[in-house]
């Protein structure tokens, strides 16, 4: 014998094939939907860890080239000394002497390996000598904006 209340609560609760019917493929849409979702965020964090890495990289190479300077400063400390290794931004390097050829190959690595790099070398009556880089940075920055790098030493 058949329990009545059983079976209607059974046949409630199977619902008919026609009426289900496109309901997986709409859990599987969302699901879809849910994981592009997710792939653009991890897509996001992965374009500005490449942002930082970039410029990470370019502080690095513009602090080389200001001890690299430096180095060659001490070097030379007599021409340092005497203002012969002075120079301004935008400005080029020639000459024969030690202290024009270290400038003017310092000078090619800063431009060749900075986006726009240029070099400034200032020195004091103290012989204090402030040596500064700037470059384009096209990740972190506003169009036209530079970062800057400036360390003194004494010659």
């Amino acid at each position: 014998m058949k329990n009545p209340v059983l079976s209607r609560r059974v046949a409630q609760a199977v619902v008919p094939a026609g009426k289900q019917r496109g309901a997986a493929l709409l859990e599987v849409l969302i699901a879809f939907f849910i994981l592009a979702i997710g792939l653009m965020g991890l897509v996001g964090m992965q374009m500005k860890s490449l942002q930082f890495n970039q410029g990470a990289y370019q502080r690095s190479q513009a602090t080389m080239a200001v001890y690299d300077i430096l180095d060659r400063m001490r070097l030379n400390r007599k021409a340092a000394q005497g203002d012969e290794y002075e120079i301004d931004w935008s400005s080029s390097a020639s000459g024969s002497s030690v202290a024009k050829k270290d400038l003017a190959a310092w000078l090619a690595f800063v431009s060749g390996n900075l986006p726009d790099g240029e070099g400034k070398i200032d020195c004091d009556s103290d012989d204090v000598c402030t040596v500064s880089v700037r470059w384009t940075d096209r990740f972190t920055g506003k169009d036209g904006d530079k970062e800057e790098l400036a360390i003194s030493s004494q010659m």
